[in-house]
């Protein structure tokens, strides 16, 4: 079920930056840094992959380019459950509305997590 923090993906459109062919979303997710860098290589670049303290980032061959930069970590506790969970700010560079949108499916599908 969505709600105002987890709306459904379909409607996760994203919002334009101050610069032309920039879009920039954030999702809270549950995510650590390790998980970031094994799950990113298989993202459109991946394997032309640039590592940073919390973050990822590739360059297309058509100039384009991707980052996922992690907030800080904190924890979700759910009875005895607890798992970590961290802002992902993902900014695209030089994509239009249809690159941008599938992108962002792709990320989605590689970053689903429970099968669902």
């Amino acid at each position: 079920m969505a709600d105002r923090n987890h709306p459904p993906i379909e409607s996760l459109t994203p919002v334009p930056d101050t610069e032309p062919g920039s879009f920039r979303v954030t999702y809270e997710m549950v995510l650590t840094e390790a998980e970031l860098a094994r799950l990113a290589v298989h993202l459109d670049g991946g394997e032309r992959l640039v590592r940073g303290e919390r973050s990822v980032a590739a360059r297309l061959d058509d100039g384009r380019r991707w980052t996922i930069a992690l907030g800080p970590e904190r924890w979700r506790s759910i009875a005895l459950l607890r798992l970590p969970v961290a802002d992902a700010e993902i900014r695209l560079d030089g994509f239009n509305a249809a690159g941008s949108a599938a992108f962002l499916e792709r990320f989605h599908r590689v970053f689903r997590k429970g099968g669902g």
